[in-house]
């Protein structure tokens, strides 16, 4: 892995490296930039929050990203 491909983090995946690999960096960056056009989406309503929380629930499923689940459940009202 290239020194390009790595990310530092505060200590949040391994304690032993303290790094973000190229994948899991690419699941947050995709995760983070999906959640972002269904929150845009909502705060225009063109989507319910129900229907927000099942499209962040599905994407938490699918990137499994680092930051978003620190977010979790958290209504989009709130995030403004």
């Amino acid at each position: 892995m290239t020194a390009e491909s790595k990310i530092l983090v505060k200590n949040i995946r391994s304690k032993e490296s303290g790094v973000m690999d190229s994948e899991t960096f690419n699941n947050e960056r995709l995760y983070q930039s999906s959640i972002s056009i269904a929150r845009s989406m909502f705060q225009k309503q063109l989507i319910s929050e129900e229907e927000y929380c099942r499209i962040d629930t599905f994407l938490l499923e699918k990137y499994q990203p680092l930051m978003g689940n620190f977010i979790n459940g958290k209504s989009p009202k709130s995030l403004d």
